[in-house]
């Protein structure tokens, strides 16, 4: 969906990324749309993800309300909570 945006960095990550087996398409230009395939869905890994991202997104909203800092960054945490 990026390539109309973005097309050498979509060709190039479609030259190097693995191919499904017999696949043999020389460019993302010829490439076939994607197709849904119901059997491929798995609604445990779906709320699994869900429950990791919430958290993700639950621990950034508790840095940003007490104005914590990433040490990675060179940042030190502010520790007056």
């Amino acid at each position: 969906m990026i390539h109309p945006f973005t097309p050498f960095v979509t060709e190039e990550l479609w030259q190097r990324l693995p191919r499904r087996e017999g696949d043999e398409t020389k460019s993302i230009m010829l490439a076939s749309y994607p197709v849904y395939e119901a059997d491929l869905d798995d609604p445990e890994a779906e709320a699994a993800y869900e429950l990791v991202q919430g958290t993700s997104k639950g621990v950034r909203s508790l840095m940003a309300e007490y104005s914590l800092r990433d040490g990675a960054n060179g940042r030190v945490f502010n520790h007056s909570i």
